[in-house]
């Protein structure tokens, strides 16, 4: 195809990225017919044509705005997505002229970096690269997606005071939410359906909701504040800051620090009422604190709540949010270890507490009610 002819195309392709990017965004939480596949269709049509300079940045937008909707079930998921990404990195060094065969998804992005990209290109980039950090985030491999947003931002460590962290925390952590922290975008001259610097900060609070997750299971209570904290600065929704403080409520309850985990379980709690597990935590910081009767009173509460769990109806929901934390931290189940996973071991902690207490009478019928739940599942050690 002559190179008039080309230009001619991407003034039609760019016209109509615009319109369908501009009628999602407008058309929110109801986007209408199939903007995924007329994104798809348009990018196997650029991409139908030779890979060149002047076309990238058009093409990398396109791929950016496909991506989203690929991520998601049904019919999409997390290695379709980064199928997706690779076939775009290959075409970013076919335009270069650079060799890009035997390399994989993760080697191609250094490769795609050190290329002396034109300024024009670094915002899709970018926008790219944090959806292939998503993308490997919601497949569970949150160190290749730390890895590369470490790689994007240099390690480049920003004032701690933006992400929340304390004087008490480790440097080595610090430092890498720092390096996480969102990068500044250059600009970018074509429509894009998702803000990116909101998908960035979403990103930003997966990668450290994570290993926060994963540090409290670990029993490194002090390391998990670090990401934990950092996170509840972001964009999360309500759903996703329960979790994130009734798992800083279990860290604060661990180091001695009772009065400090029970402000945070009530934060949990006035987030997101139907997460039980702040109840469940909260019973234990009142032991801790020798308040029996505060403890006897929140696990009849949570005893009555398992019983008639209620139905939840999640932000992520929204279509308009293709990106959300719940998609990134799919794989990520803090709930398993913050509170028992059956009504029977809640009855049964009720019935023991209420016999230290010299109860018997209650302890007696928990007991009793105990029994008709033996059924579900073995009692506690």
């Amino acid at each position: 195809m002559a190179g008039g002819d080309g230009d001619g195309c991407w003034a039609l392709w760019r016209a109509e990225n615009d319109r369908l990017a501009r009628r999602w965004r407008r058309a929110a939480p109801s986007p209408g017919p199939a903007p995924p596949q007329q994104f798809a269709e348009l990018l196997r049509k650029i991409q139908g044509l030779p890979a060149v300079l002047p076309s990238l940045s058009l093409e990398l937008a396109i791929l950016c705005n496909a991506l989203p909707f690929e991520m998601r079930p049904p019919g999409g998921g997390p290695q379709r997505a980064s199928a997706w990404i690779e076939r775009g990195l290959r075409r970013v060094l076919e335009a270069f002229a650079a060799p890009e065969e035997g390399l994989d998804c993760g080697e191609l992005w250094p490769r795609v970096l050190q290329q002396a990209a034109p300024e024009q290109l670094r915002a899709p980039l970018q926008h790219l690269a944090a959806l292939q950090a998503a993308a490997w985030l919601a497949g569970h491999q949150l160190e290749r997606a730390r890895d590369l947003l470490l790689l994007l931002n240099g390690a480049q460590i920003p004032d701690p005071s933006c992400v929340g962290c304390d004087s008490e925390l480790e440097s080595d952590d610090v430092y890498t939410v720092g390096a996480l922290y969102p990068l500044r975008l250059g600009d970018h001259h074509v429509c894009m359906q998702q803000h990116i610097k909101l998908n960035q900060i979403r990103l930003f609070d997966a990668c450290l909701f994570i290993p926060g997750v994963q540090e409290l299971e670990a029993d490194n209570p002090h390391r998990a504040l670090v990401f934990l904290q950092a996170a509840a600065s972001g964009l999360c929704s309500k759903r996703v800051l329960a979790q994130i403080f009734t798992l800083m409520g279990s860290c604060y309850r661990k180091i001695g620090k009772p009065h400090t985990a029970l402000h945070h379980l009530k934060q949990a709690l006035e987030m997101d009422s139907t997460f039980l597990p702040s109840l469940y935590q909260a019973a234990l910081v009142y032991h801790q604190l020798e308040l029996t009767e505060a403890e006897l009173e929140v696990l009849l509460l949570l005893c009555q709540a398992l019983e008639s769990p209620p139905q939840v109806t999640l932000e992520s929901h929204n279509l308009h949010f293709l990106i959300r934390t719940e998609l990134l931290t799919s794989g990520c189940h803090p709930a398993a270890f913050l509170a028992p996973s059956c009504p029977s071991g809640v009855k049964y902690m009720l019935a023991k507490r209420c016999l230290q207490a010299e109860r018997a009478t209650e302890a007696a019928e928990h007991y009793l009610d105990l029994l008709a739940l033996f059924q579900e599942g073995p009692l506690p050690q």
